[in-house]
């Protein structure tokens, strides 16, 4: 990849607009989107994308149990208001619940991916 190219995968990753990006990497619109109809940037492009999503996910992940805590605080603090503490339960109760539906929507795809593996189809 030319280095000119470098520039504008680093803009597009880091401007709010395609429009943006091209300003910042001193490439016209055009060429910007010009380069994300090209297969190879695009695919690093996206690459790039994927990592830092998975950068946050796992910080989101790590700061998980800090929130929880947090929460679990409040409800348990006397001194807090009362709207606060019901707010708090009710999120620690619907992030509860939302885990639980996800955890056993993965179990059921997993199942069903490992009789369609059985299956030969």
């Amino acid at each position: 990849m030319t280095p000119k190219r470098e520039k504008a995968l680093t803009a597009l990753l880091n401007a709010p607009t395609i429009k943006a990006a091209a300003m910042t990497a001193g490439i016209d619109e055009k060429t910007m989107r010009g380069y994300l109809k090209d297969e190879e940037f695009r695919l690093k492009y996206n690459n790039l994308l994927d990592e830092r999503f998975q950068d946050a996910a796992r910080q989101s992940q790590n700061a998980m149990q800090t929130a929880l805590d947090t929460l679990l605080e409040i409800c348990a603090d006397d001194g807090a208001g009362s709207m606060c503490r019901i707010s708090a339960c009710k999120e620690i109760l619907s992030t509860a619940l939302k885990l639980h539906e996800q955890c056993e929507i993965l179990k059921r795809l997993s199942e069903l991916e490992n009789q369609l593996k059985e299956a030969n189809v």
